[in-house]
């Protein structure tokens, strides 16, 4: 029994481990207590992000099993992260709206100097890839979204940099995607790979953020405290706060 005990903690720790590493948090750091450049972070679409249309209020995950053949990278798969979609392709999903997606939770050093964030974003999507928003530490609860334009096509990748407000703490990065066939008004049915379909809907997107790290402030653990077994120490300090206190009294007399 207690073998099987020890057997049971062992595989809870790895299954745990391996959890962890599959979760890595996604962190803007600094590396050093120095003033520089802080450690970039790069991220990517996938596990973790979840989605809801721009008319509900409940968050859902979003769905990374399906890619279409024709997304960017024509026919095959990204290097960093995964295709996003709304829902598995066999389930409908009405696209009458837009959707936003957003990112597992993004922490900032309270070193990192926020005015020198630079926000690259690599982005595609099927097919209105719109704007590119931050929330930070859950205010307000819809984000703020930066004008990044209209992208359309899944043909290749188009860089920009919008100027997203990061805050110390934690933040998520938002997307808003629209479904070409939400503009149509001839089929009453836009729901995804649902016969008539309109086709379907996705998205890819980078990120990489640098910026530069402030100093840190100077340690408390550099003022030691004196060691309270070590006599000799103490009476050293107890002798200089004589000889403080005798120099007083000699200037007060003076005075």
């Amino acid at each position: 029994m207690k073998h099987t005990t020890h057997a049971l903690a062992a595989a809870a720790l790895f299954g745990a481990a391996i959890s962890a590493h599959a979760q890595a948090a996604l962190t803007l750091a600094c590396p050093t207590a120095a003033a520089g450049p802080a450690t970039p972070l790069e991220f990517a679409t996938g596990p973790g992000w979840e989605f809801k249309k721009t008319t509900d209020a409940a968050w859902a995950p979003a769905h990374t099993g399906y890619k279409h053949n024709n997304w960017y990278p024509a026919g095959s798969n990204p290097a960093l992260g995964t295709w996003l979609t709304v829902s598995d392709p066999a389930t409908p999903v009405n696209t009458d709206a837009p959707f936003d997606f957003r990112s597992p939770s993004i922490t900032i050093d309270p070193r990192i100097d926020l005015t020198t964030v630079v926000t690259t974003v690599e982005r595609t999507a099927d097919n209105h890839h719109d704007d590119v928003g931050v929330v930070n530490n859950g205010t307000p609860p819809a984000g703020t979204f930066a004008n990044a334009g209209t992208y359309s096509g899944f043909g290749a990748l188009q860089s920009i940099t919008p100027a997203l407000a990061w805050a110390t703490g934690a933040n998520q990065l938002l997307l808003r995607i629209r479904n070409a066939e939400n503009i149509h008004t001839t089929n009453p049915d836009p729901d995804i790979n649902t016969p008539p379909s309109h086709g379907p809907m996705g998205v890819y997107t980078k990120v990489t953020l640098n910026a530069t790290c402030k100093a840190a402030p100077p340690s408390s653990a550099s003022v030691q405290a004196v060691p309270v077994d070590n006599p000799w120490a103490l009476m050293l300090v107890a002798l200089g706060v004589g000889g403080l206190a005798a120099r007083k009294m000699r200037q007060r007399r003076h005075d």
